[in-house]
C-alpha cells in the first residue's frame, strides 16, 4: 500500500510540473502574440513559427512547433 501512496504522489507532482510548464509556455505564446513578435503561418501541411522574422520551428503538429520555438527562443537568448 505504501508503494502505492509513492507512485501517486509522484504522478501528482509530474502532473503538477506539467501544468506549470504549459502555463509558462502559453504565457509566452500570448506575449510574443500580442506584441506582434510571432507569426504563425500554415503551409503544405506544416506550422510554421517565426519569432522576430526568424522561423524557429516547422512541424505538422502545432502543438510541437509552438514548443520547439519556445525551447529554440530561450536557447537563442542564452547565447
Amino acid at each position: 500500500m505504501n508503494g502505492n501512496i509513492c507512485l501517486k504522489m509522484a504522478q501528482l507532482q509530474a502532473a503538477a510540473h506539467a501544468n506549470e510548464q504549459d502555463a509558462t509556455l502559453w504565457r509566452w505564446f500570448s506575449d510574443q502574440m500580442e506584441d506582434q513578435m510571432m507569426s504563425c503561418e500554415r503551409r503544405r501541411g506544416d506550422w510554421i513559427i517565426c519569432v522576430a522574422g526568424r522561423e524557429l520551428a516547422r512541424d505538422p503538429s502545432f502543438d510541437l512547433a509552438v514548443r520547439a520555438a519556445h525551447f529554440l527562443c530561450r536557447a537563442l537568448k542564452a547565447l
